[in-house]
């Protein structure tokens, strides 16, 4: 766990692109607790914002219907691309 980020682990991973940009991503960050990140578990690319979920061995996979139904309504994730387009905004301005 980093210093100054009280409950948000870093999980190092296998450099592995964004399926959508391909932009390199090396870890994961639990911004929601203190945990790992497991087969089926959900992430986001923090350059494009593309939706992936974590496959075997911690593969980044794009998710299939039934993940992204599940995915969709998941109040996390849309928690998460609001925040992720604040600083955008902010960023711009």
């Amino acid at each position: 766990m980093r210093k100054g980020r009280p409950g948000m682990k870093d999980t190092r991973l296998r450099p592995s692109p964004c399926l959508n940009c391909g932009k390199e991503l090396d870890a994961a960050t639990d911004a929601f607790g203190d945990s790992a990140p497991g087969r089926g578990d959900f992430t986001i690319c923090l350059d494009c914002g593309h939706v992936m979920v974590f496959g075997k061995k911690l593969r980044l996979c794009n998710p299939n219907r039934k993940q992204q139904i599940a995915i969709a309504g998941d109040p996390r994730l849309i928690m998460l691309q609001n925040v992720m387009a604040r600083v955008k905004r902010e960023k711009q301005a």
